[in-house]
């Protein structure tokens, strides 16, 4: 009998083990897209999206911070001191990660 419990209780141990190394590598990759200047170039967009969107201020867009992005407008181009960008064009790259984006606004 204590054999038997020996045994049940050493598989269990070996069982929470394995699910537990086996569930790690699975929450590294979720970490989310790294905001860096690969994944955003233009650096007051990647300035904006850090700042209104990195809800966590990890330096990564989770999966759940990149969903609730339903809007991006030209305030997301303001540079320091509230002042935004004099220029006329918006590089975009690192949009296509908003897949939630319903509205651009340049207005």
């Amino acid at each position: 009998m204590k054999n038997l419990i020996k045994t049940t209780v050493l598989a269990a141990a070996f069982i929470f083990t394995l699910g537990a190394t086996a569930i790690q590598p699975v929450q590294a990759a979720e970490k989310g897209i790294k905001i860096s200047k690969k994944n955003f170039p233009d650096a007051a967009f990647r300035k904006g999206v850090k700042t209104n969107f990195d809800l966590n201020k990890d330096g990564y867009l989770s999966k759940l911070e990149r969903l609730s992005v339903a809007e991006i407008g030209n305030e997301m181009f303001a540079l320091n001191n509230g002042k935004r960008s004099e220029s006329k064009t918006y590089p975009l790259k690192g949009i296509e990660y908003f897949s939630s984006l319903k509205r651009v606004n340049f207005s």
